[in-house]
């Protein structure tokens, strides 16, 4: 099924603008199931890919994209969230203490982090603001090759 590619900022709102206000940079097949709201990100950066282990988001792969209400974010899911402020990031949701299934809103944030994949990262873990929103969670990713 086709499913637009946006911005890492557009995906902030993605959810919440109406269907008509949604303009996408591009439109990709993805090969398995997206739900009707998938969504498609460039991931930017290194921040979420380890490079002693290969593991992670390499810089400039396609992140597909589910809403929090079809793929729930859990202890360990990678997800876009949205700060008070605005400003939007991709990181690993880190739980402390259990597994729950996580609100969208973070009310209080106390046991709740943001983890960048990545050991070198100087900001590696931070705390989740009050009244961050989950945007969406990275249900897989591929890279384009070639020009």
């Amino acid at each position: 099924s086709k499913i637009p590619v946006i911005s890492l900022e557009s995906a902030g709102s993605w959810m919440e603008s109406e269907k008509e206000a949604r303009p996408a940079e591009d439109w990709i097949d993805w090969p398995s199931k997206t739900s009707k709201d998938a969504y498609a990100v460039r991931n930017s950066g290194v921040s979420m890919f380890n490079p002693r282990t290969g593991e992670g988001y390499p810089d400039g792969c396609i992140l597909k994209i589910e809403p929090e209400t079809v793929k729930p974010a859990v202890n360990g899911s990678d997800v876009i969230v949205r700060a008070p402020d605005g400003a939007v990031t991709f990181k690993q949701l880190q739980i402390d203490g259990d597994n729950e299934i996580v609100t969208t809103v973070f009310a209080d944030g106390n046991n709740k982090y943001l983890s960048a994949i990545n050991p070198d990262w100087p900001e590696r873990i931070i705390k989740i603001p009050k009244d961050s929103v989950i945007c969406g969670v990275c249900d897989g990713y591929f890279m384009r090759t070639g020009k």
